[in-house]
């Protein structure tokens, strides 16, 4: 990974002789603040290395101030592609009228550097509170006198107004902080984790179920009492799993000005055989069901805890203990709904290996590979790229034994193929895939080629595009989950496309239903 570092500050040595010295910006005393009183924030960014930060919120909610202090010693450098994505398309929002209030603040201090156009230049991961949700980074083009620093933080649903990936905030440089508050001198030996907490994990707050999976289908609750989160204190929660790098799952946003007349019950299922989760919100499924080729993608072969994380840190225990927020991970607990088909609680023991990974059944699959069934040569393809049933992942075969069933004109291989390429990524070959396989029936393709072209890499990335894919996927009449899902998808796109890119986007979509609306469904057994 190329990292392209920012222009080096030349600082006078205290003797007064003029020495090159390398500093990186980020080092130094940094802030924002938003809101109005009684409803603000005041985030410190304290940074004496490049190793070592500390981040001290101000929350000013109803008259109660709260302030939490993180010590950061676990910054990497950050890759630079997808701040920049999320840099770009906060350009292209700057002039877009913006009805959210979380994010009027930020594009009011953000707008003045977008007319520059500027371009990141280089990211520091903070890994706080996971890795990939914090960044800082500097431009080049925005025509500041010294390197000034952006906060880039993590966005859980895709694209909200006028942002997308990341919400971004210019950072201004502020006093440095008193002795008092600085960051403690560095331990002269490793601090020893407690044999009870073997797999340490920095989050705002983590409240992981102490059982760990890597195979299997499990699923566990959230219910969240959203009056009783905002008389305590109003917070972002994230629920779902982690493999101690990456948070995978769903969120729930209680701020002062929301609907929180209701309680939530939020549902994980987290399918470990295929890697995907799927995420049920009182009790419907959204944007996929459980076995669909909907949900998130997760890591094959990855060990996952369950994961609960709260951003009011300093409320965490008592949102517990006065029953604001309660995770069931089953064990004997009975779920607020019914478990998937074939899923257990997530403290259930485990089952045996599943019938497609015993020995028998994997000897029969590669014995038919090799006999040329396009059918044998996906399953075994998908296994040996994923590194499924105890193997491991070997990319370059499991994509030429799909290849080979692909080109037997075998739609759900093509489909494969494109999850594949977009899981490296490579969504330039991907969305090739999933356009090939919508040209032979299948479905989810569709719905992915929207989907990619809506949220994809930048090379990629092309809304007109989405929209036809996305109304040829709803306009089937099979139903289905993607199909409800580029609806609601639809209704989002209307209202970030200009007049002139929505007429554009019509005709696309006219040429698009003339072409294909009549393929019909592809159907394994048809060929």
């Amino acid at each position: 990974m190329t990292i392209h570092r920012a222009a080096l500050l030349a600082l006078l040595c205290a003797a007064g002789v003029a020495q090159a010295a390398t500093v990186a910006p980020i080092v130094g005393t940094f802030g924002f603040h938003v809101g109005k009183p009684g409803n603000s924030n005041d985030t410190v960014i304290d940074c004496e290395s490049e190793q070592r930060c500390q981040v001290i919120s101000t929350l000013d909610y109803a008259g109660k101030q709260t302030t939490s202090t993180d010590r950061i010693t676990k910054i990497t450098p950050g890759d630079i592609a997808t701040p920049q994505g999320a840099l770009d398309y906060a350009v292209e929002q700057r002039n877009a009228v913006i009805t959210n209030p979380e994010y009027v603040d930020a594009m009011n201090l953000l707008r003045p550097v977008l007319a520059t156009h500027p371009k990141v230049s280089r990211c520091w991961d903070l890994n706080w509170p996971t890795p990939s949700y914090t960044l800082l980074c500097t431009f080049v083009g925005d025509k500041a006198t010294l390197p000034v620093v952006y906060a880039f933080f993590s966005l859980v649903a895709n694209c909200r107004q006028a942002f997308c990936g990341y919400v971004i905030f210019p950072l201004t440089r502020r006093a440095s902080l008193s002795p008092a508050v600085a960051l403690p001198p560095l331990a002269a030996k490793p601090v020893q984790v407690p044999a009870s907490d073997p797999n340490p994990y920095v989050t705002a707050f983590d409240k992981r179920a102490a059982t760990v999976h890597s195979a299997g289908k499990w699923y566990f609750e959230l219910t969240v009492d959203r009056q009783k989160v905002a008389a305590i204190y109003p917070t972002d929660l994230f629920f779902g799993v982690s493999d101690k790098e990456h948070f995978t799952g769903a969120s729930e946003n209680v701020t002062p000005e929301g609907d929180n007349s209701k309680t939530v019950r939020i549902g994980i299922a987290v399918d470990l055989d295929i890697a995907k989760l799927y995420v049920r919100r009182d009790g419907a499924w959204t944007g996929g069901y459980p076995g669909s080729d909907g949900g998130s993608n997760l890591k094959a072969g990855q060990s996952y805890y369950a994961a609960l994380m709260v951003a009011a840190k300093s409320h965490n225990q008592e949102y517990i203990d006065r029953g604001a927020i309660v995770p069931n991970y089953g064990g004997g607990t009975p779920m607020a709904f019914p478990l998937p088909q074939g899923y257990l609680s997530w403290r259930d023991p485990p089952t045996t290996q599943s019938e497609q990974c015993t020995q028998q059944s994997k000897s029969r699959t590669r014995t038919l590979a090799e006999g040329g069934q396009k059918e044998a040569q996906l399953v075994l393809g998908m296994q040996t790229y994923y590194g499924t049933c105890g193997g491991r992942n070997d990319h370059d075969a499991g994509l030429a034994l799909m290849q080979k069933s692909a080109l037997q004109g075998y739609a759900p291989a093509l489909y494969a193929l494109g999850k594949a390429y977009q899981f490296v990524p490579r969504s330039v070959e991907a969305a090739k895939m999933y356009e090939a396989a919508a040209r032979l029936g299948s479905r989810m393709a569709e719905w992915e080629l929207g989907n990619l072209y809506e949220n994809g890499e930048p090379s990629v990335r092309d809304l007109v595009a989405s929209y036809a894919w996305y109304s040829l996927s709803a306009s089937r009449t099979e139903g289905g989950t993607q199909t409800k899902s580029s609806q609601d998808e639809l209704i989002v796109l209307r209202s970030r496309l200009s007049p002139q890119e929505l007429v554009r986007a019509e005709a696309s979509k006219a040429a698009l239903l003339r072409e294909l609306g009549s393929v019909p469904l592809y159907r394994a057994d048809s060929n």
